[in-house]
């Protein structure tokens, strides 16, 4: 749960079992928490396409916003305190800590405010809801209006720049 993990088999008769009994498989992926699939495996052959992908849909993390409060009538210069619920479908939390980040969008879609939670996603255990509460200050620049909420991974992995998974 700490590390990335992953699963091979180098074996012809354990290679078939990737696809016959690929309930099995994936039952293993959760259990041990598998983040991706090793080089020598049934994966690796063309025609597996359809049974692999459901085993693909096991691995790793799967993120995703469950709920979401905000307070009603918030006006610029406010303070929000908003709470997500984030829940990971996945077999194993995510290992490059990606933040949440909540956006305000006007309505040609530019971005008026924005903030990232601090809390730590790599707590999103599969099967295990993560809250996360933080309080926002809006800026009292801010026009009155409607505007849409965007919610959003922002990626920090060393090395690579900010980057955004909506």
């Amino acid at each position: 749960r700490t590390h990335p993990l992953s699963g091979e088999s180098p074996l012809t008769a354990q290679k078939n079992v990737w696809i016959s009994r690929s309930g099995n498989i994936e039952a293993l992926i959760r259990d041990y928490h598998l983040s991706f699939l090793g080089p020598a495996g049934k994966h690796e052959e063309s025609g597996t396409d359809a049974t692999l992908a459901q085993l693909r849909r096991a691995l790793g993390y799967n993120l995703h916003l469950d709920r979401i409060d905000i307070g009603s009538g918030f006006a610029s210069g406010s303070t929000l305190t908003i709470s997500a619920t984030i829940g990971n479908s996945g077999s194993a939390p995510p290992y490059h800590r990606p933040r949440l980040r909540l956006s305000l969008l006007d309505g040609l879609g530019n971005t008026a405010w924005s903030g990232e939670f601090s809390g730590d996603l790599a707590h999103a255990m599969p099967g295990v809801p993560l809250l996360l509460t933080q309080s926002f200050t809006l800026p009292a620049s801010l026009p009155s209006g409607s505007y849409a909420l965007r919610a959003s991974l922002v990626d920090r992995s060393a090395g690579r720049p900010d980057s955004i998974l909506q």
